[in-house]
């Protein structure tokens, strides 16, 4: 999976762009601490998935592209702020009370409670100008309602207070997913909307990637609780063994279970990925069910 390597290169040099550009702005040192601890948890290691999606859906599916490809490629660095502030909030005290985020102190530990939460909070602005200053003028709106269902009640935070609530409830498996299709597959199923949004793709596309990245997203979490049993922390890069014998898949169905649900949707995801005529998105998916981290 060569491409996955290229894309998340090109990835990373489109945020290193994007922060010698930002911080060479004239702000006070006030708003530069902040501003370290926001590039702190953006840069923080991270496999760049949903962005790497994003870029290989404009490059697989495109039929009409509505920008060049370096003009995605920063407009898709929004999603990995979103994605970023999710992390930020959700290792919080008052959340999960992570001190390790991809084998490096959480942004929190490293910044303290009172930035870490001001960083969090202004990350999602940042995805939001980052996005005007970069779309072009005729998808802005599609693009901002996307981003809009995947970071709202629909999406991350409703998915986080959902997985809240269960901390202290009995959780069902439709529960379960419905929890996971916000907090974590929303902002996959964006990452790649936003692609075929960039690409020109019709509206049949558009919602055959819908079902594939809502797949991608679960089988995502899927994977996660799989190594939360059996992953090593060294390679994870976090805390292991939380939701064993609290929540989660594996608690719900048991190992074997699990392993087959991960099988079948994999197959599933794979399919919807050939009926694109992408494989490379089918191969995104492998990665995804076969990660170490």
């Amino acid at each position: 999976m060569k491409f996955l390597n290229h894309y998340k290169a090109e990835v990373e040099n489109s945020l290193e762009q994007f922060w010698q550009n930002y911080e060479a702005q004239n702000w006070d040192v006030p708003e530069r601490e902040m501003i370290e601890a926001m590039k702190y948890a953006v840069q923080n290691g991270g496999k760049r998935v949903r962005p790497i999606l994003s870029i290989c859906v404009y490059d697989e599916l495109k039929v009409e592209p509505q920008c060049g490809r370096d003009t995605a490629l920063m407009i898709f660095n929004s999603i990995e702020f979103v994605h970023a502030f999710s992390l930020i909030h959700d290792d919080l005290p008052a959340l999960d009370n992570d001190v390790i985020r991809r084998g490096n102190p959480s942004t929190w530990k490293q910044f303290g409670e009172c930035m870490a939460i001001l960083a969090g909070d202004a990350l999602p602005t940042l995805a939001l100008d980052n996005l005007i200053n970069h779309s072009p003028e005729n998808k802005l709106k599609a693009l901002l309602h996307v981003l809009n269902q995947a970071i709202g009640m629909n999406g991350v935070l409703g998915g986080q207070v959902r997985d809240i609530y269960f901390d202290t409830h009995p959780v069902s498996y439709d529960a379960l997913v419905k929890t996971h299709q916000g907090k974590t597959g929303a902002l996959i199923k964006c990452s790649a909307l936003w692609g075929g949004i960039l690409a020109g793709i019709s509206d049949a596309d558009l919602e055959t990637l819908s079902d594939y990245a809502e797949n991608l997203g679960l089988l995502f979490q899927i994977k996660d609780d799989l190594l939360d049993l059996d992953g090593e922390e060294s390679i994870v890069g976090k805390k292991l063994g939380k939701d064993v014998d609290q929540k989660g898949y594996v608690y719900l169905l048991g190992e074997s279970e699990t392993r087959e649900k991960l099988k079948k949707l994999k197959a599933i995801t794979v399919a919807q990925a050939e009926q694109l005529g992408s494989e490379k998105l089918a191969e995104l998916v492998a990665f995804v069910c076969d990660r170490k981290s």
